[in-house]
């Protein structure tokens, strides 16, 4: 775990810097935080004295990683810290601010504190300023830190991972079933449970029915019911309240009363499982992504709900790094790890120059690499090619053109509508890469007018990603579903840098679900010739 708790104050350091302006510095912390999270060998690397040989990894980086080692901290993180304004430093943690919106919070309102910006949004002083939507979101992101910390969905199913070795056959529904971005606990419903197993948990509430309690700072809550009771109880448990109060209001028209229990008609129970509940009501049967009240039972009731997007319909990983650039892997091996994930095909799309950390490949580097490339036949020679601020491109066309799939993205500056929307005027571009730019839990990203890239994407057929990285899903399972509703198509790349993150493909899924989006949407579900003649426009 040291790999992760160095990463995680080298993501502090990093969020810092942005704050003090110093983009390139920040930028080499973030990406050095993101490869050292994944590195289960760190270890190995400093009692080697070989940690300037880790990618992106140089004399500076290595120095406070050793001294970590050496001491249990960095030094570094406290001295920058005394740098910032009295408070700043507690406003960074909330979701939603990042260093600009900290920066006018402090310089316009005065702002130093959690105290001072909950009396600001009370007095609605942000809204009078900057308008309503920015009160609303720091209003949410102040909630979530004065209750509790939320988990990341890849950091959930890594608790539900542990907990399937210590308990038995249960089932977790909530907001993990529904597989938001977000987990704030974990809704655990089994027929039984083994008092022994709990050892490890510190039990803040028990009843027959229901054990509240504390694991590795995360809620579980545990619902123990009958065998008879499981399908409801997980739909029950699943959709959001929203979600419920429609369909319970749904099961009373019918002359049902519907609750955690069952489905009932009088005092018998008339379902066996979950499917059947939405059977009797009269509609399809919901996927759990959908349980979110926007729209998904009245589609049941007309049953026209999407086919959702499978795991199974993937043909490949369209963004993946490799040690060309700022990965930590070659690409024989990426190409055998996509082989392990039956893969048809994978893009290499590394860096453009722009991002200094991100050693970028020169025009004649990046041929190089697409020379070799081209002696394998399941892998696109691509690039995540950076987007400049008047909207072009960081390679010129002629070297673009030579391309299989090109990725537009933003790394080094905060992005006008216009500047996205020039970048798909591009014939070369063939997808927009994390078209907002957030960090959840960091930064909301760009503020840009979705709509309109929305609409351009659609007339320029520019593919949008969702970016499967954990700590972005960007696009997320909003936009995703108003960008489907233009036509807009889209792309699921993982954004990798090391082989580990190649497994994080099923959370771009998970997130395209989420977006009502179907295998017909997404360019991954296309196999490798169908693919070239999408993207060439043959």
């Amino acid at each position: 775990m040291e790999n992760r708790e160095i990463a995680k104050i080298f993501y502090e350091i990093s969020e810092i810097l942005r704050f003090q302006g110093e983009s390139f510095k920040s930028r080499a912390y973030f990406i050095a935080a993101r490869k050292l999270e994944k590195m289960k060998n760190l270890r190995e690397y400093y009692e080697k004295n070989e940690l300037e040989k880790i990618p992106g990894i140089g004399k500076n980086l290595a120095k406070k990683i050793v001294e970590y080692f050496e001491t249990g901290k960095i030094s570094y993180l406290e001295k920058i810290k005394k740098g910032l304004p009295m408070g700043i430093d507690e406003l960074l943690t909330i979701p939603g601010i990042g260093p600009k919106t900290a920066l006018f919070l402090y310089k316009e309102l005065n702002i130093k504190s959690l105290n001072d910006l909950e009396k600001s949004i009370k007095n609605h002083e942000i809204m009078k300023i900057k308008g309503k939507k920015l009160e609303k979101n720091l209003e949410r992101g102040l909630k979530i830190v004065k209750t509790k910390r939320r988990m990341l969905l890849s950091e959930a199913f890594e608790i539900a991972e542990e907990l399937s070795r210590i308990l038995e056959n249960f089932e977790v529904a909530g907001s993990f079933r529904r597989r938001k971005e977000t987990i704030g606990d974990l809704d655990i419903i089994l027929t039984k449970i083994d008092e022994t197993s709990l050892k490890d948990f510190q039990i803040l509430a028990k009843g027959e029915k229901k054990i509240t309690a504390i694991y590795k700072n995360v809620q579980v809550d545990f619902r123990i019911v009958k065998n008879e009771e499981i399908g409801s109880s997980l739909q029950y448990f699943t959709g959001n309240k929203e979600h419920n109060i429609k369909l319970r209001r749904i099961a009373q028209k019918k002359g049902y009363k519907l609750n955690e229990y069952g489905l009932f008609k009088g005092n018998n129970r008339i379902n066996t499982n979950e499917k059947d509940i939405y059977e009797k009501l009269d509609m399809e049967w919901i996927p759990p992504e959908l349980r979110e009240n926007t729209g998904e039972i009245e589609a049941a009731l007309e049953r026209k709900l999407p086919k959702l997007v499978d795991i199974k319909d993937i043909k490949g990983d369209l963004h993946i790094h490799t040690k060309w650039s700022d990965g930590l892997d070659s690409i024989e091996n990426i190409v055998k790890k996509a082989k392990e994930l039956n893969y048809e095909y994978v893009a290499i799309t590394d860096h453009s120059p722009t991002v200094p950390e991100g050693n970028g490949l020169s025009e004649e580097k990046l041929l190089e690499q697409w020379e070799i490339l081209e002696s394998y036949d399941n892998v696109l020679k691509g690039v995540e090619c950076d987007i400049l601020k008047n909207g072009s491109l960081m390679y010129e066309d002629k070297i673009l053109e030579k391309a299989d799939f090109v990725i537009a993205s933003v790394h080094m500056f905060t992005p006008t509508t216009e500047t996205i929307l020039i970048a798909m005027e591009n014939e070369h571009v063939d997808a927009i890469g994390h078209p907002t730019g957030r960090l959840i839990g960091i930064t909301n990203g760009y503020t840009l007018d979705m709509e309109k890239i929305f609409e351009k994407a659609a007339e320029t057929n520019t593919p949008l990603e969702i970016n499967a990285y954990p700590k972005r899903l960007d696009l997320n399972d909003v936009y995703i579903k108003k960008a489907k509703e233009y036509g807009v198509k889209f792309v699921i790349g993982t954004d990798s840098h090391n082989l580990e993150e190649m497994d994080n493909f099923i959370f771009g899924v998970y997130t395209a679900r989420r977006g009502w989006a179907e295998k017909k949407d997404i360019l991954n579900c296309l196999g490798l010739k169908e693919l070239k003649r999408y993207v060439h426009n043959l």
